[in-house]
């Protein structure tokens, strides 16, 4: 097995360096794979990596112990990504818009002879793990039947554990889970109180000990913009203007009319809302900071409406999203988290936890019954536990995580070409909770499925 680790090389935000983590990250799992080959453990795996000239470059100190894995550009394709680095606004943006959704754009054909001077002259993979979303490799893929892995960072930052999307077909709102249908994950996944779900991860950060760092954050008091009414309150978190979870996977043309028409259903149906602004888009400044600015400004002096302080405190996050009633998100990570805190959540656009069938629209949560509510919360709880099995890897064991979903994928078509049941079935056999310190006990608390060949008497689940 030959696997290429494909750094995106296309300047991205007005820098070669935007996919440097994913460069590390990357490296390391090179590392890992070349140590344990000594073993025996990888001896049928051979690995490179290609990213763009200017960012070896400039890691070229922190990576001289594998620069022999490393694959370099050639002068030409050197000069023309050089001249693809046009100014982000206004066309760098609408560039890789084109190599991330067209097949036939002239930047996704540059790329794709990109990978076939790599493949024919430099290392013939048959393997392509790539950071993020791209078509070139897509398209590629396809053409030459080489099988493909998608990474992102999962959807939950601290206090939560650090873990990683890992995907077959894309990522976020490309994901494979996105053409799944809630009701074949529930055949196999148990919806567990959250309490649970909180236990169990919690007990993730140390193999030995119990670290009550998300009770804490959980439960530490909380600051909440006053109301002088007794309504429901929801949370709308935005996003950055140039987020690809806004551009590529929504329908909405700016952040600021995704928020006028959430606002819209829930003034209409009498509830408070928190606008909580990104705290990134400050740091970015520009058009990213004035595009939030428009978003925010027109709310300012709204009754039923609060901007939430960029002060609060870190330690208040998951305090603040168990306290309120409702999230609002176009497809923000903050949704997937509000449901591991027990909150519901409506996604406007398509999200990797999108799963089908699983989430309410916000017309369909606002006007719900009793029994409908509680349909929403089990649905929640499984959208999080068969996240957390096989497609959230917890940030351990890396290299052995994407070998061993290489090597069951080969032969286990993800939809939305296969098989949705088998799919399910299939990872959570052969890799769920793999990465988890007590895989068996996660197993005999989430899994349903008697069939499923687990370590645990899964009988023993509710004892």
């Amino acid at each position: 097995m030959n696997i290429l680790f494909y750094v995106e090389p296309h300047p991205l935000r007005d820098s070669f360096t935007s996919h440097s983590n994913p460069y590390k990250i990357f490296l390391n799992i090179c590392r890992q794979i070349k140590h344990d080959s000594n073993s025996g453990t990888f001896d049928d795996i051979d690995v490179r990596v290609f990213s763009n000239h200017v960012l070896q470059q400039l890691k070229f100190d922190e990576t001289q112990d594998v620069w022999p894995l490393i694959l370099t550009p050639s002068s030409e394709e050197q000069e023309t990504i050089e001249e693809l680095a046009t100014l982000w606004l206004p066309h760098g943006v609408t560039d890789w818009l084109d190599l991330c959704s067209k097949p036939d754009s002239k930047i996704t054909n540059f790329y794709m002879t990109v990978l076939d001077r790599i493949k024919s002259e430099d290392f013939d993979f048959d393997v392509i793990v790539s950071w993020g979303q791209n078509h070139a490799i897509k398209t590629f893929a396809e053409k030459h039947n080489i099988q493909t892995v998608y990474f992102e960072l999962a959807s939950m930052r601290p206090p939560f554990p650090l873990a990683l999307l890992m995907d077959p077909v894309g990522v976020n709102g490309a994901a494979s889970s996105t053409h799944l249908d809630i009701n074949d994950v529930k055949k196999f996944i148990e919806t567990p109180p959250v309490n649970i779900i909180f236990t169990a991860l919690n007990d993730e950060f140390h193999p030995t000990k119990q670290n009550s760092n998300l009770f804490v954050s959980r439960f530490q008091p909380t600051y909440l913009p006053d109301f002088e009414n007794d309504r429901p309150t929801a949370l709308i978190p935005l996003q950055l203007a140039d987020d690809a979870n806004l551009l590529l996977y929504s329908e909405f043309t700016s952040i600021e009319h995704f928020v006028d028409t959430a606002i819209s259903m829930l003034s209409k149906h009498g509830w408070n809302v928190i606008l909580k602004p990104h705290p990134h888009a400050y740091l970015r400044g520009g058009y990213v900071e004035r595009a939030q600015q428009n978003a925010l400004k027109k709310y300012e002096l709204a009754d039923n409406i609060r901007i939430l302080d960029l002060e609060v405190p870190n330690n208040q996050y998951l305090s603040l999203i168990s306290s309120i009633d409702l999230i609002i998100t176009n497809n923000s990570s903050v949704g997937f988290e509000g449901l591991l805190c027990g909150t519901p959540c409506v996604t406007m656009g398509k999200s990797c936890y999108s799963i089908k069938g699983g989430l309410p629209s916000i017309e369909e949560f606002l006007t719900a019954n009793p029994q409908q509510l509680v349909k929403y919360k089990e649905n929640a709880s499984a959208i999080v536990t068969f996240m957390l099995s096989f497609m959230f890897p917890l940030e351990r064991r890396i290299s052995h995580e994407l070998i061993s979903r290489i090597k069951l994928w080969k032969n286990l078509p993800a939809p939305p070409n296969g098989d949705a049941v088998a799919w399910i079935k299939g990872n959570l056999e052969n890799i769920g909770w793999s990465t988890w310190n007590d895989k068996e006990t996660a197993q005999s608390y989430f899994l349903k499925e008697k069939s499923l060949n687990s370590t645990v008497p899964l009988e023993s689940k509710n004892a």
